[in-house]
């Protein structure tokens, strides 16, 4: 979680770590992604408050993405009208209910799952399909080369018909 105000990075931090969810906390965007640098993996999901001191909560956002795409990533904000920032990102206006946020990481976190799993598909489908793009290809080759063979005697042939008949 990223806001430049310590007080509410503790706070939230504390009632999610309550509910078990394992919260890293940063005071800036810069110090945000230090920690996706360090760890990509381990980084499920950042929500970042949007305004913040340097790089703003959309700025990180997309700094984040390009780092880890796997990342999900969300903003969040007490200014009203903050959400319409970019309606890609998902958006929690502060003061929030902690069941409400609760209930947007565990959308984010299973939206995210799935579109692992999607992308794993769809890598297992391009290995098959190159194993079999490489197996016709090497049938072709084979091919090829059985029929520059065939062609080769057939010419072997004629020339020695073309020989014979006019040797008589």
């Amino acid at each position: 979680m990223v806001d430049d105000e310590p007080d509410v990075l503790v706070i939230v931090k504390t009632m999610l770590e309550a509910k078990g969810i394992e919260v890293l906390t940063a005071a800036n965007a810069q110090d945000a992604l230090s920690l996706v640098a360090r760890q990509p993996r381990e980084i499920a999901l950042v929500l970042s408050d949007v305004r913040m001191p340097g790089k703003s909560g959309p700025q990180l956002v997309r700094e984040v993405r390009e780092l880890s795409p796997s990342t999900a990533v969300a903003l969040m904000s007490a200014e009203p009208g903050q959400e319409a920032i970019d309606p890609r990102i998902p958006f929690i206006q502060k003061p929030f209910r902690l069941n409400v946020l609760i209930e947007m990481i565990r959308e984010l976190l299973a939206r995210q799952k799935r579109l692992a799993i999607d992308t794993q598909t769809h890598v297992e489908n391009a290995v098959h399909l190159a194993i079999e793009i490489q197996a016709v290809s090497d049938e072709s080759v084979e091919l090829a080369r059985e029929s520059a063979e065939l062609m080769s005697g057939s010419n072997k042939k004629a020339s020695i018909e073309k020989e014979t008949s006019a040797g008589t």
